[in-house]
């Protein structure tokens, strides 16, 4: 899949938010996780990816309308 730079950007961002998750936890290695903390990681990083990518489409879509 070919992702934009601005699209890599909001995964790196994202990923912060998995990495803030595991600081919190005090773990660092994905495979120690248990099922219930590797959702809490996925729901981290995929929630902020989600809310990122609203205010990237908001931001695209505030062209001026050419009519």
């Amino acid at each position: 899949m070919d992702w934009t730079d601005q699209e890599n950007e909001m995964v790196m961002e994202a990923g912060k938010a998995g990495g803030q998750y595991l600081d919190d936890i005090g773990i660092t290695d994905l495979r120690a996780l248990d099922r219930a903390q590797y959702l809490v990681f996925l729901r981290a990083v995929i929630g902020r990816m989600g809310e990122l990518r609203v205010g990237f489409r908001a931001n695209e879509l505030d062209d001026e309308i050419p009519f």
